[in-house]
């Protein structure tokens, strides 16, 4: 916010377009990714977790309705209508002004900065790329949960609130620290993969296709289902033993085994394996 005001009051339009495009990349890339469980499983807006990341998202997108007005005027009017709840006969909810360019221009009030917190922040970020990197170097897909990674450093360890950002964004199950040489932080990875941590893996894996068949046959986002799997080997041992896991990732209400009739299924491999995916209410 602070960097594209900065930019429009010397009339730069480039550098501010461009931390526009940062902002909406931070938040779909960021932190909407490392939120999800806050904005809807075990708890959506009625909890306080939950109501407090939507009430972060809102006052986010509103506020980029504003930035947005001189660059997209037509799509920052309709956003601004939609998130500051206007009636459908069109009129402003109390003294609401009437459009997006009634509006101040937006500037972060002084106490939503926290230096300390921003810092931090983006070190995490930084070792996230580096672990990602390093799993693109193994072949390794995110999807896939590793046992360890490692934090080459010279600085602190990480509070255990951060580490478990870490440890979720690089799907490992603890993070170690090792004294660097140097002031340069690297990430190591244990390559490694147990039976349990493939069938783990897997579990992810038959996750992602249920949630896209999810998306497939429309439901809301937290409607209720029906899993049916038919499944052979390492495929049907990996739903047995995350099956609670499974059911809480995809809003499965029971999960069945055998083929039926389905809003919507998917056929293939999994984990070498012919399996057979379906969804019903």
């Amino acid at each position: 916010m602070d960097a594209v005001r900065a930019a429009m009051d010397v009339y730069e339009v480039s550098p501010a377009c461009r931390a526009v495009v940062g902002f909406v990349e931070d938040v779909s890339k960021w932190y909407l990714q490392r939120s999800r469980d806050r904005f809807w499983k075990g708890g959506g807006s009625g909890s306080v977790a939950g109501g407090s990341a939507n009430a972060t998202l809102h006052t986010s997108l509103l506020t980029l309705s504003g930035l947005l007005a001189p660059f997209t005027p037509f799509l920052a009017e309709r956003m601004y209508r939609n998130l500051a709840g206007f009636g459908a006969d069109g009129a402003p909810p109390g003294d609401t002004p009437d459009s997006v360019h009634l509006t101040e221009y937006p500037a972060a009030p002084p106490g939503w900065r926290d230096t300390d917190v921003l810092g931090a922040m983006a070190r995490v970020r930084r070792l996230v790329e580096l672990g990602l990197a390093a799993r693109s170097e193994a072949k390794i897909k995110v999807q896939q949960p590793l046992a360890v990674a490692v934090v080459v450093t010279a600085g602190e360890r990480l509070t255990e609130e951060l580490e478990a950002v870490l440890s979720d964004a690089l799907n490992v199950k603890r993070v170690d620290y090792e004294p660097a040489a140097d002031s340069h932080e690297s990430v190591r990875l244990d390559t490694s993969i147990s039976d349990a941590l493939r069938l783990e893996g897997l579990a992810r894996e038959t996750s992602r296709k249920v949630n896209a068949l999810r998306n497939q046959a429309g439901l809301e986002v937290n409607e209720r289902i029906v899993l049916h799997v038919d499944a052979a080997g390492d495929g049907r041992r990996a739903v047995d033993a995350h099956g609670d896991w499974l059911m809480r990732e995809t809003l499965a209400t029971a999960i069945e085994f055998g083929r039926a009739d389905a809003l919507a299924a998917w056929e293939g491999l999994i984990g070498g394996e012919p399996c057979w995916l379906g969804i019903k209410r």
